[in-house]
């Protein structure tokens, strides 16, 4: 697969911060040291100046649940009005919905209806699957074309760009970049500053009234767990004072994916050839369109497993649906490396230079809801060292058998529809070299494809879940203070009861917006 489009091309320069996980024991045989790989970026903006654009809340059934759970303030209808205060909807259609707004800094577009997808969309028609004219409207479940945090000239639209860059000049910002926090400060269990390590100088600001940690699902339990709050037995062992027994770390949920499940097509795609090309060069510069805005990611599906409970009424699979062929990336290891395919395994399924110029599709099968959560703990006590990540993927087989089943939605439904023969659609069908005694496209084959290269979609929440006063598996309370300590709030993904059904940006902004209205004490919506 190229690498990213010029809209999904990161607008700020970022500090590399590579997570690992610990080796995996049901999964991730595909990728070096059995671990998957967590990259994330130290940047204004967080992960919305590195994603792939995706606007997607998840479902309405998510945030009742969170509410049900007993977070009063947390409901569908509560949330709504800041998902609507944050954004700018460029799609004229969507905009005149309930669901939408055109007064916010958060630039949303519509994504390019590029021709193979459109036959992907085609064949979901033909086969009898659901579709729906708006993923974040009033009906998730379907095929849908993506939303994508782009404005209208065609460039990222990202939290820093929306909402930080624009408030620069306030007296009361000062943005300390390069700076990496080591701790928050505690007196008495009451939070007044934080300390930091900037260009190898430590540092400490004071607080006058709270300390906001915003260093999402992973960062913010590590700074937690460094200052003496989590689960006691553990920071007992690393000889760190406890000051609040919570359960900081523990209760993480992610999205764990599929690798792609690829299609030659002749239908128009994207290469990355054809993007660097001249022509496309000079459609970007002056008119901000063609492949080089395109965020790769245009199209998604949300459907229910046959596997999940009855009562949940979100989905648990969710497409993402690539405009492209995902492998081999002329001059570049950039997925090889992203992802960290063995090379046994990238030169057995991506590395055919053939693959280079073709067009293709490539779908990702994602699980919404994994049966077990992981962790995040310490390594050590030193601030640097990255923390320990456990996600326990597949520990529970179901949610193999979650994924197969959207699979199969793929092999044995949209592969055999007119609309995927008319666009020259064929499976490719390089077997993996560790699931040689499983016969392609069954469901042993999938299951063990599944297992082998499994990795993150990069959804981590819930490491300090919201909860309560009676709920003894939460960290924070429904306004976002971390229990038993004062002036200590924590606004970010991390938050979540539960991962929600769809990709975790627009969630996160939209906790950031409810939380700046807690913090000040008023509603503004």
């Amino acid at each position: 697969m190229p690498v990213p489009s010029e809209a999904a091309q990161p607008q700020r320069t970022i500090i590399d911060w590579e997570y690992r996980t610990v080796p995996q024991k049901h999964c991730c045989s595909g990728l070096k040291d059995k671990a998957s790989r967590w990259t994330r970026g130290k940047v204004l903006g967080g992960c919305s100046s590195h994603n792939y654009n995706q606007y997607c809340r998840g479902n309405k059934n998510d945030y009742n649940m969170w509410a049900d759970m007993g977070n009063t303030g947390w409901s569908y209808d509560d949330v709504l009005p800041y998902f609507k205060k944050s954004i700018s909807h460029l799609d004229p259609a969507l905009a005149k919905s309930n669901y939408h707004s055109t007064t916010g800094p958060l630039q949303v577009s519509p994504v390019d209806r590029i021709e193979s997808l459109q036959y992907v969309y085609d064949a979901a028609i033909e086969a009898g699957l659901q579709t729906t004219e708006d993923l974040n409207g009033e009906n998730q479940f379907g095929f849908a074309f993506s939303q994508a945090t782009v404005d209208g000239n065609g460039v990222r639209s990202s939290s820093a760009d929306a909402f930080l860059y624009p408030a620069l000049g306030r007296k009361n910002l000062h943005v300390a970049t390069r700076a990496h926090v080591t701790k928050v400060l505690l007196e008495d269990k009451k939070a007044v500053g934080v300390s930091y390590v900037r260009d190898l100088v430590k540092g400490e600001v004071k607080a006058r009234k709270e300390v906001i940690l915003s260093g999402g699902a992973i960062g913010s339990p590590h700074i937690l767990l460094l200052s003496g709050i989590g689960p006691k037995k553990h920071l007992e062992e690393l000889g760190v004072p406890v000051v609040a027994d919570l359960p900081v770390g523990e209760n993480m949920q992610d999205h764990p994916t599929s690798d792609a499940v690829r299609f030659y097509t002749k239908a128009h795609a994207y290469t990355d050839t054809e993007a660097q090309s001249l022509k496309e060069y000079f459609k970007y510069k002056f008119f901000g369109t063609g492949l080089k805005r395109n965020p790769i990611n245009n199209l998604q599906y949300f459907m229910k497993s046959p596997h999940q409970p009855e009562h949940h009424d979100f989905p648990y699979i969710q497409f993402s649906i690539l405009c492209t062929l995902w492998g081999s990336d002329p001059g570049t290891d950039y997925y090889k490396d992203n992802i960290g395919y063995t090379d046994e395994v990238w030169d057995a399924l991506y590395s055919d230079n053939d693959n280079d110029d073709k067009y293709g599709a490539s779908l990702l099968v994602t699980l919404l809801h994994p049966a077990t959560n992981g962790t995040v703990r310490l390594q050590t006590t030193d601030p640097f060292d990255h923390p320990l990540i456990q996600p326990n993927f597949f520990e529970d087989p179901i949610d193999v058998k979650h994924i197969v089943a959207g699979i199969r939605v793929i092999v044995d439904q949209l592969a055999k529809t007119k609309a995927f023969e008319k666009g020259g659609f064929e499976l490719v069908k390089s077997h993996h070299p560790h699931c040689k005694e499983h016969s392609f496209n069954s469901d042993d084959y999938w299951s063990c494809f599944i297992r082998a290269n499994a990795w993150t979609l990069f959804h981590p929440t819930s490491t300090c879940r919201m909860g309560p006063d009676n709920d003894k598996n939460s960290v924070v309370d429904p306004e976002l203070r971390v229990k038993g300590i004062k002036n200590l709030r924590v606004a970010d993904a991390s938050i979540m009861p539960f991962v929600v059904s769809g990709n975790t940006n627009a969630p996160t902004i939209m906790i950031a917006e409810k939380a700046a209205d807690m913090i000040l004490g008023r509603k503004t919506v």
